[in-house]
């Protein structure tokens, strides 16, 4: 469940899917059989012109295509400032930036897949924390272990996956079901005072649990004040 993945992987699964040779997504795309396969092993990414090809063929939003770019540079400026709010004395107030920092890049962050269809899949999350962890829980029913992927890094947890398409059609008493389906991606915020090393991801009744683990706090020495030494 830590496998990173990049645009590339999610390219070839994709032209798998559609049942697509390298060679037949490149003439579809207008491109040699050498840029796809340069694409998918993450060699390279699509210039815009390709993207919005590649958007209009799959389905998928141009944003999903850049996501890994733009989070790089999203993260290098969230590493910045974090660097520099260390330096900083403890002080509550601090705590309740980081915490509120939390929540803005929760809510800032948005899903890789921004669809105008209705059968787009964006699972909801929730965020709790008691005194020892801090839980987040994401609703994935009907998405396999295998096709979700966690990664876990300092300041944010990645969770990307896919929910494979559902459509039964029954003849007698006839009824016709359909359900939400396609790739997503949710990248939540955390705070400083978690433990990432130690987190822990289980999926269970259609519910992915990402268990985080709180750094325990120093408990506070006293010191003895000492007269100077007579010499």
């Amino acid at each position: 469940m830590k496998v990173k993945k990049n645009f590339g992987s999610y390219l070839r699964r994709y032209r798998e899917m559609a049942d697509l040779t390298q060679g037949e997504l490149a003439e579809e795309l207008g491109v040699s059989r050498q840029s796809i396969v340069a694409l998918e092993s993450g060699k390279c990414i699509p210039s815009v012109a390709l993207a919005l090809k590649i958007s209009r063929v799959f389905e998928m939003p141009v944003e999903f295509i850049f996501r890994d770019q733009v989070n790089n540079n999203n993260n290098n400026k969230r590493k910045e400032a974090k660097m520099a709010r260390d330096l900083l004395p403890w002080s509550p107030l601090r705590e309740i930036m980081s915490m509120r920092e939390m929540v803005d890049k929760f809510f800032e962050e948005p899903s890789s897949l921004t669809r105008k269809t209705s059968d787009l899949f964006h699972p909801n999350v929730g965020i709790r924390e008691n005194d020892k962890e801090l839980v987040i829980e994401v609703d994935v029913p009907g998405v396999k272990e295998e096709d979700i992927d966690v990664e876990v890094e300092d300041d944010k947890v990645i969770i990307r996956g896919e929910r494979k398409h559902k459509e039964e059609t029954k003849r007698e008493d006839y009824y016709h079901l359909e359900s939400s389906y396609g790739a997503f991606s949710r990248v939540i915020g955390l705070p400083s005072y978690v433990d990432a090393d130690k987190a822990q991801a289980e999926v269970k009744d259609g519910v992915l649990e990402i268990v985080i683990p709180k750094i325990e706090k120093r408990k506070a020495r006293k010191l003895e004040v000492k007269k100077p030494s007579k010499k």
